[in-house]
């Protein structure tokens, strides 16, 4: 049985028996994204199952198997879930140093199944289960390992809808790591550091790109999040994240006038109703961040032109 050893090494393989029994724990749900992968030939036969009704029987049927397969593992008990984990590891033979790698990406491939079948499943009751089983996943990791699967699925979801989801659940878990304690917070804390700041930049820089918009749910929720961060950050010694950083500001400031102007294209091409849907969950919130940046940066940038330090604007 491996030991754990001290620092990096030790902290590594933490998050590889987490995620290790994470994908264990979370085999049950791939029959999800398999039932709703296999919608289109399941029970194509005309002798199997005559009418859609009898097809939407026997799925359910399926779905109340897995449901109860996933209520079993989701309540083993710790000592039983972390055995059957290093059972599992004493069993590779692939050099630790690849398998928290392994793991992970396991596991943000389940979560894109249960992602398809949370959007393209025809039925109500797969696309709740599908939502619960990915909420349940994530709601079962360390901090460490939330952050880097959430961070995998704000980037890489193909779906808008589902995108959104997922960084409105990264605004979530930062507004509950920033109402903890100091001396509850895992050191560093990945919630309130500048990885986060970066994540937001990135997502706003795609929107601002008429070619490429991220799409409405994924970019309203971005602007929810970099609200929180606006607000509660601080500047200077008390900054975590970094979204005040002089680079920050002018990049956030370039990209949400990109946003504002790409959207005032946008809705001209578009209906009143779908023009005041945009209106309210894209321009108005991308007004406001721009709004709080230039109240709270001016005297910034008026005490640095008196010290001779000035800011370059992106372009």
């Amino acid at each position: 049985m491996l030991e754990p050893r001290t620092g990096d090494d030790a902290a590594q393989l933490d998050v590889c028996r987490e995620l290790e029994g994470l994908v264990a724990w979370g085999d049950s749900a791939h029959g999800l994204g398999e039932a709703s992968a296999s919608l289109g030939v399941w029970a194509s036969s005309e002798d199997e199952l005559a009418s859609k009704d009898a097809r939407r029987e026997a799925l359910a049927k399926r779905l109340m198997e897995e449901q109860k397969q996933a209520y079993l593992r989701e309540h083993v008990g710790v000592e039983e879930w972390q055995e059957a984990a290093s059972v599992k590891r004493r069993r590779r033979t692939t050099p630790r140093a690849f398998r928290g790698a392994d793991a992970a990406a396991d596991l943000e491939e389940l979560c894109q199944l249960l992602s398809s079948a949370m959007l393209q499943s025809p039925l109500p009751e797969l696309r709740r289960q599908a939502h619960g089983a990915v909420l349940g996943i994530l709601q079962r990791c360390s901090t460490r390992s939330r952050w880097l699967l959430l961070r995998a699925l704000c980037v890489r979801c193909p779906y808008d809808a589902v995108r959104g989801l997922y960084l409105d659940v990264m605004r979530q878990n930062v507004v509950a790591q920033w109402d903890l304690p100091a001396e509850q917070h895992s050191s560093p804390c990945p919630f309130l550091s500048p990885h986060v700041a970066h994540l937001v930049r990135a997502r706003l820089r795609l929107a601002g790109t008429r070619e490429q918009d991220d799409g409405l749910d994924a970019t309203a929720a971005c602007l929810s999040l970099l609200r929180i961060l606006l607000l509660r950050d601080g500047k200077h010694e008390e900054a975590r994240t970094g979204i005040w950083t002089p680079g920050s500001v002018s990049e956030l400031r370039a990209s949400l006038r990109a946003i504002l102007a790409a959207e005032d294209v946008r809705r001209a091409s578009l209906d009143e109703i779908e023009s005041n849907q945009r209106a309210a969950l894209i321009q108005h919130p991308a007004t406001l961040a721009l709004g709080i940046i230039n109240r709270c940066w001016e005297p910034e940038e008026q005490q640095r032109q008196q010290d001779g330090v000035w800011i370059k604007e992106a372009p």
